[in-house]
C-alpha cells in the first residue's frame, strides 16, 4: 500500500514537470508498477542520466533500490538505500529506505549493521505499518547469533502485529534450533493449515528437513506426499527429502518414483543406492561410475565406496580409505574388508579390519557405523575364536553381551562363551551359559548344540540318565547328528541295553569322521554280547579309521 501511494505521488508530481520529463517518468513508473523490472531499471536509470537534478531523483533511486531488493541483488539495492539513508530522504520514503537498507545489510551478512538499523527503525517509527518487519529481522539476527531468548521475544513482537506465515516460519526455525519437538510439531501443523504460499512451502521444507535429520520418518510421511505442489520453487527439494526418507525406510520403489522427478547429483546418488538395495547392481554401477567424477567431494567419495563394495574390490576399498580418512563410510569400508577376509577364512586379517572398523567408528560416531556396530563387536570376538585366541575371544564375547544385551548375535555369544569354558573344563560356568540359551532363547538355532554340550557335561559326570535326556533334546534342533547318536548309543551300552545301542549306531551317518567311534562302540557291544568274531571285525574297521 505504501509503495502504491509513493508511485501515485510521483505520478502526480510528474504532472508539474515539462512534457518530456513527465512522459519519461510516467513510462518508467508504469513499468515498475507492472513489475516489468528489467525495462523499468533501464528507463529509471535513463531518467536519472537525462535529468540529473530532478526533484524526483530520490524517489527514482528508491524505486531502483526496491527493484534490486525484489531481484535479490542486495549489493545494488544496498548502494541506493545507503545513499538515500545518508542524505536524509524526504519523510514519505524515509522509513522504507531504512527497512530496505536493513534488509540489504541482512542478506549481505552484515548482521551487526542491519540490527542497528532495524533497532533505530523501531525507535524512530513505533507506529509504522512495517514495524513487524523490523522485529522480524531483529529476531532472525538473534537466531543466527544463537540468542534464542531474544530471538523468540522479537519474533513474538512481530507476530503480535502481523500473523503472516513468514513470521510463523521464523518461529518454527527458533523451535527447531532449540529442538523442542512437541512445539515444532504444533507450529508446523498451524503452518500446514495456512493458505498456499511460497512462505508456507518454505516452512514445510524446513520442517521436513528437521524430520529427516532427526530420523522422524513417520512425521515426513504423515503430512502427505503432495504438501508442496510442482509449481513451487521448493518442489524438487521436497521430493529429494521424500525420496531419501523412502530410501531410509526401505521403500525403494517409492524412493525411485520420487527421485526420478529431480535433476540433481544427490538424487542420482540415492537413485543408485535404491538400485543397489533392489539388487540391480548393473544400474547402480552405471550411475555410480558417473558420480565418481562429481565436484561434490562427498558424493564422489561415497560413490567410490559403493562401487568398491559392489565389485568386492579390496584394492579399491583400501584406496578409498587412504584418500578419504574422514569420510563417514570409513568404518563401513573397513568392515567390508574384514567381511571379505572373514568369508575367505583369513581370520587374522579380518580381526585387524574389524578392529579398525571399531576404532574409526568410535572416532566418527556416525549413523553408518551404528548400523554395523553390533556385527563388528561380534565378528571381532569370532575372529579371535577362530584363530584360537580363546582368552581374547572370551573377553570380546563378554564385551559384546554387555554392550548389546539384546543384540543380533546374543545367543551365539552366549554359546561361544559356554564352549570356551567347556573346553577349559570349567563345566559349571559352561553349563550356566548353555542353560541360558535353552531358557532365554528358545527359538535359537544354538539350542541343539547347547543341549548336546549339557549332555556332554552330565556324561562326563557319569549321570547317563540326565545326559540321555539332553542328547535326545539336541536331536530336536540343529546339532551334530552323528556324535549325538554315538553318545546315545554309548549310554545304552553302559546301561546294557545293547539292542537300543545297536539301533542308535544305525542312525549315525556314514561320514568318515564318525567311522572310528561307530565301529569302536559296535565292537564293544558285540564283545559284551560274546559275539567275538563280529567284535574283532568291528575293532579292525575302527583301527583302519583311527
Amino acid at each position: 500500500m505504501k509503495k502504491f501511494i509513493i508511485i501515485t505521488l510521483i505520478l502526480i508530481f510528474a504532472a508539474t514537470l515539462i512534457a518530456d520529463q513527465a512522459g519519461d517518468l510516467q513510462f518508467a513508473v508504469g513499468l515498475y508498477r507492472d513489475k516489468n523490472y528489467n525495462l523499468a531499471k533501464v528507463e529509471l536509470k535513463k531518467f536519472l542520466t537525462n535529468y540529473p537534478r530532478s526533484n524526483v531523483e530520490a524517489d527514482i533511486k528508491f524505486l531502483l533500490g526496491n527493484i534490486y531488493l525484489a531481484e535479490e541483488d542486495h549489493k545494488n539495492a544496498g548502494k541506493y538505500f545507503s545513499e538515500l539513508y545518508a542524505t536524509s530522504s524526504h519523510p514519505s520514503i524515509r522509513a522504507e529506505v531504512a527497512l530496505g537498507l536493513g534488509q540489504s545489510k541482512f542478506f549481505l551478512n552484515d548482521h551487526e549493521q542491519a540490527k542497528t538499523i532495524f533497532q533505530k527503525f523501531v525507535s524512530d517509527y513505533p507506529e509504522n505499518q512495517f514495524l513487524w518487519k523490523a522485529y522480524y529481522y531483529i529476531g532472525k539476527i538473534d537466531l543466527l547469533t544463537k540468542d534464542f531468548d531474544n530471538a523468540l521475544l522479537n519474533i513474538k513482537k512481530a507476530q503480535a502485529i502481523n500473523k503472516s506465515t513468514i513470521i510463523l516460519s521464523a518461529l518454527l526455525e527458533i523451535r527447531i534450533a532449540i529442538d523442542i519437538p512437541s512445539e515444532i510439531d504444533e507450529i508446523a501443523e498451524e503452518i500446514i493449515q495456512r493458505p498456499d504460499s511460497e512462505n508456507k512451502f518454505r516452512a514445510i521444507l524446513l520442517y521436513q528437513n528437521y524430520n529427516n535429520s532427526s530420523g522422524r520418518t513417520d512425521k515426513i510421511f504423515s503430512i502427505g506426499l503432495d504438501a508442496i505442489p510442482s509449481t513451487s520453487q521448493y518442489y524438487s527439494k521436497y521430493n529429494l527429502i521424500l525420496g531419501t526418507a523412502f530410501y531410509e525406510a526401505g521403500r525403494f520403489d517409492e524412493a525411485l518414483d520420487r527421485l526420478k522427478k529431480i535433476d540433481s547429483e544427490k538424487a542420482r546418488y540415492y537413485f543408485a543406492l535404491c538400485y543397489y538395495e533392489l539388487h540391480d547392481e548393473n544400474k547402480a554401477k552405471n550411475i555410480l561410475e558417473e558420480l565418481v567424477d562429481s565436484e561434490d567431494d562427498q558424493i564422489s567419495s561415497n560413490s567410490i565406496f559403493y562401487l568398491a563394495k559392489i565389485n568386492n574390490d579390496n584394492e579399491m576399498l583400501n584406496k578409498f580409505i587412504a584418500d578419504n580418512p574422514n569420510n563417514g563410510f570409513i568404518p563401513v569400508a573397513y568392515y567390508q574388508l574384514g567381511y571379505n577376509s572373514f568369508i575367505n577364512a583369513d581370520y587374522n586379517s579380518s580381526l585387524t579390519y574389524f578392529t579398525n572398523t571399531k576404532n574409526s567408528g568410535n572416532a566418527l560416531g556416525n549413523e553408518a557405523y551404528r548400523a554395523i556396530k553390533d556385527r563388528t563387536f561380534y565378528l571381532i570376538a569370532e575372529s579371535n575364536f577362530l584363530i584360537n585366541k580363546k582368552s581374547d575371544a572370551q573377553k570380546a564375547f563378554e564385551l559384546y553381551i554387555s554392550v548389546f544385551p539384546i543384540g543380533e548375535f546374543i545367543d551365539e555369544a552366549n554359546f561361544k562363551l559356554g564352549l570356551i569354558n567347556f573346553q577349559k573344563d570349567e563345566h559349571g560356568t559352561a553349563l550356566a551359559y548353555f542353560s541360558k540359551i535353552k531358557h532365554q532363547f528358545p527359538n535359537s538355532e544354538k539350542n541343539g548344540m547347547s543341549n548336546y554340550y549339557i549332555g556332554e557335561i552330565y556324561f562326563a559326570k557319569g549321570d547317563y540318565t540326565e545326559a540321555l535326556g539332553y542328547y535326545q533334546d539336541a536331536l530336536g534342533g540343529i546339532c551334530d547328528i552323528g556324535f549325538t547318536w554315538e553318545r546315545i548309543g554309548h549310554i545304552y551300552y553302559n546301561q546294557q541295553d545293547y539292542e537300543s545301542a545297536k539301533e542308535s549306531l544305525e542312525k549315525i551317518p556314514s561320514d568318515t569322521k564318525y567311522l572310528f567311534d561307530r565301529f569302536l562302540l559296535k565292537g564293544n557291544i558285540e564283545f559284551a554280547q560274546r559275539n567275538y568274531d563280529k567284535a574283532l571285525e568291528a575293532y579292525s574297521f575302527a583301527s583302519e579309521h583311527s
